[in-house]
């Protein structure tokens, strides 16, 4: 006579409790995305700079004048006219003297209105000025 134990089986396990861990990170995860997304802040209008071979990375600048294709011209994502840009800077320096400037051209853009730019930036005091490119793929 064999004797053995006897186990009844087990009762089967929610599977709902499973899934409630993994459907909260899913949340924690969205809501993070959703507020990492809407803290920057999109150009006043598209800008597509040009296809540089460079691998040095542009450092994070608080100023950023942007050329449009058609000539506009954008300081801290406000339009303005090109006559305002050196006032405008100018303004910018007395406040923060060593303030380097991000100039982000359009790739279709005409030179002249970036060479201005750039000798606008000069004349108002600007020390640095970084002319922003996208790397080539």
């Amino acid at each position: 006579m064999k004797q053995g134990f006897n186990f009844s089986n087990p009762a089967p396990a929610d599977s709902e409790e499973n899934v409630l861990p993994l459907i909260n990170i899913v949340f924690l995860l969205l809501i993070f995305f959703l507020i990492a997304g809407a803290l920057t802040i999109p150009d006043l209008f598209p800008v597509e700079p040009p296809v540089s071979d460079s691998e040095t990375p542009a450092a994070p600048v608080e100023t950023i004048v942007l050329i449009g294709a058609d000539g506009q011209i954008s300081l801290q994502n406000e339009l303005i006219a090109a006559d305002q840009l050196s006032a405008l800077a100018r303004a910018i320096i007395k406040q923060k003297p060593l303030q380097p400037f991000k100039l982000k051209a359009d790739s279709q853009a005409a030179s002249g209105p970036v060479i201005r730019a750039i000798e606008a930036l000069r004349n108002a005091g600007v020390q640095q000025t970084l002319l922003i490119t996208s790397q080539d793929d």
